[in-house]
């Protein structure tokens, strides 16, 4: 596997970060807002947002630091030890706790949310911890480890943390990515840089499916619909876009006559709580920095949102039905509305049980109770990893 860095990219494209670009006249569906909280990092890789929306967690891999926001008041705590090329997170489903991913430890930070501070590590078997999802009775976590390529599930229901199970995926995946769990808990998605899918059945402990139908130069995110049944994975290599079924596999559109090159390389994204909308990010050659908008079913470019309070978007965390925050390259977020219609919430999933199984779990979705519907952000992730720019690149 031999990507380039992600920091390879910047520096190369860094002439272009200070051109200027007539964005689309915004249409008044959605529009970035004045509140701007101030943190420093550097490379937000991943995001997480708790189950009530009131916290959402940044990681900052090549500063080794994670940052809590405060989504009422603005304000933001940013950890600085207990960590090592953090990267995936996932909140407890009362949000008392948050667990990090430490790829370059290896280990798995447990943070206490209310003090902001690390009250222990689970280690032992990891060698790369990249992604993390949790049950919904938050007794089982489950580690996306990028480097051994396995899926490890951990019982987290008591003080004594033992590891239950071990899913080799490598014959469906060169590495995890990205990581998604079913509303029911019984199955786990799995993403790889290139694309492809790999489903694990949590009952049986085993690869029940895997396929392969979108082929992406790299993958540094994605997201899912509010009814977990479209996965969207936007190309971090150029400025495609495509969506699939969760239950088949099958792709069902993408932006290939609507891209927008200008704005630079994808890096993640996520869906409007009502679904109707993709919101992408773009890291590389755009300063300030900009969303662009698509239809969440055709994939059909709707406007660019400029967020002139950060330097180039890595992060869109919704955390109400009608709010977010987008955190930049070099830290920092700025507040999103969507301002159009109630912001009302998207529809129930469907009743067919094959499609309704891949609902996301409410544990990891902004007030998927109170705040149905919310985007899941814990998928896949933005790795640029600290060993390729040491060694150069993963071994294959």
């Amino acid at each position: 596997m031999s990507s380039p860095t992600r920091s390879r990219f910047f520096s190369a494209l860094g002439l272009a970060a200070g051109m200027t670009l007539l964005l689309a006249a915004p249409a008044g569906a959605a529009s970035p807002g004045d509140d701007v909280v101030a943190f420093t990092a550097d490379n937000i890789e991943k995001s997480s947002v708790s189950p009530d929306g009131s916290t959402i967690a940044l990681s900052s891999y090549n500063d080794d630091t994670v940052t809590l926001i405060d989504t009422a008041s603005g304000v933001a705590t940013t950890m600085t030890t207990g960590f090592g090329g953090p990267g995936g997170s996932v909140f407890t489903p009362d949000g008392s706790r948050l667990y990090v991913a430490n790829y370059d430890i290896p280990n798995i930070a447990v943070i206490d949310v209310a003090t902001a501070t690390v009250t222990g590590l689970i280690s032992g078997v990891f060698s790369g911890p990249w992604v993390l999802e949790i049950s919904p009775d938050g007794d089982t976590l489950y580690i996306g480890d990028y480097t051994s390529n396995n899926i490890f599930f951990n019982d987290i229901s008591t003080l004594i943390i033992s590891l239950t199970a071990t899913v080799d995926i490598s014959a469906s995946t060169d590495g995890i990515y990205g990581m998604y769990l079913s509303a029911d808990g019984s199955q786990i998605f799995g993403v790889d840089e290139d694309g492809s899918v790999v489903v694990v059945d949590v009952a049986t402990e085993s690869v029940v499916d895997a396929w392969n139908d979108v082929t992406l130069g790299n993958s540094y995110g994605g997201c899912v619909s509010p009814d977990g049944t479209v996965l969207y994975q936007p190309d971090s290599n150029d400025s495609a876009l495509y969506s699939s079924s969760l239950a088949t596999g099958a792709v069902l559109a993408s932006n290939v006559a609507t891209q927008q090159t200008e704005y630079g390389t994808h890096t993640d994204c996520a869906v409007s709580p009502d679904g109707s909308s993709v919101f992408v990010s773009h890291w590389d050659a755009f300063d300030p920095g900009v969303v662009t908008e698509y239809d969440a079913t055709t994939l059909e470019f709707i406007e660019a949102h400029l967020f002139t309070s950060l330097d180039f978007t890595q992060q869109i965390v919704f955390y109400s039905a009608c709010d977010a925050f987008v955190a930049g390259y070099e830290g920092g977020a700025q507040s999103f509305q969507i301002t159009d219609g109630d912001c009302a919430p998207a529809a129930a999933a469907p009743d067919d049980s094959e499609l309704a199984a891949t609902g996301l779990n409410a544990s990891t979705t902004a007030g998927a109770a109170a705040l149905a519907g919310i985007v899941i952000l814990a998928g896949a992730g933005a790795l640029v990893l600290r060993s390729r720019r040491r060694a150069g690149s993963l071994a294959d």
